[in-house]
């Protein structure tokens, strides 16, 4: 784990009022803990900053031969996701291109990013800053239909959807963290602040509030 911070969360500014306790992942700053009490609020619906966590993108028509090279496996449908061996996850979002993006302590996309530059051909890297959000707790279906026409019910297992929510338009797919059923919303980091503060009124009227990542990844 680095002690460098070379990143920013779009949401630092809004996670900084909180006074949150500061951890670095991935180069980014990350609010771990909001408060002592903040696992209750996961009973109702809660709103996490997962900004933190790494996404690489590859595209290219050497992308799944490479990759396979690497073990893994490219998912064979449009939008399907996989998860792979240490919990990061994968998903084709075109012919030849892929997103992963991976979790706290594993070492997925740090190996990639070390071969691309050595071992990889037709493969290109697409840098990745999206902002990251996690819905999670029973209201989060809830929440979701308030902002968006698609439905935590229509959203298939190991799938995304490219939609709107709120009016930006978003990645949005379903994910389990620490036994928890999560909405996760990847969408344009321009827009980070003004999803957050939509998403945290809404939540509000059922009791939730926002809580460190420590929740959801308390092995971290």
């Amino acid at each position: 784990m680095s002690t460098t911070t070379f990143r920013t969360s779009p949401l630092h500014s809004e996670l900084e009022q909180l006074s949150p306790s500061w951890t670095t992942v991935s180069g980014m700053q990350a609010a771990s803990c909001l408060g002592d009490n903040e696992m209750h609020l996961l009973e109702t619906v809660a709103l996490c900053d997962l900004s933190f966590l790494p996404r690489l993108g590859l595209n290219g028509p050497g992308v799944t031969g490479w990759l396979q090279t690497q073990d893994i496996e490219v998912p064979a449908a449009m939008y399907e996701l996989a998860a792979l061996s240490d919990g990061s996850s994968i998903v084709r979002i075109g012919t030849n291109e892929v997103i992963i993006e991976g979790v706290p302590g594993a070492g997925t996309i740090d190996n990639l990013t070390a071969a691309l530059e050595t071992e990889a051909k037709n493969v290109f890297n697409v840098t990745r800053n999206e902002a990251s959000l996690a819905l999670a707790g029973p209201a989060a279906a809830d929440v979701l239909a308030q902002t968006c026409s698609v439905l935590v019910r229509d959203l298939l297992q190991q799938a995304l959807v490219y939609t709107r929510v709120a009016g930006v338009s978003a990645a949005v797919f379903q994910q389990e963290l620490n036994g928890f059923n999560c909405v996760r919303l990847v969408f344009d980091p321009s827009y980070g602040i003004y999803m957050w503060r939509e998403l945290l009124k809404i939540i509000a009227e059922y009791g939730g509030g926002a809580v460190g990542y420590a929740c959801l990844f308390p092995e971290s």
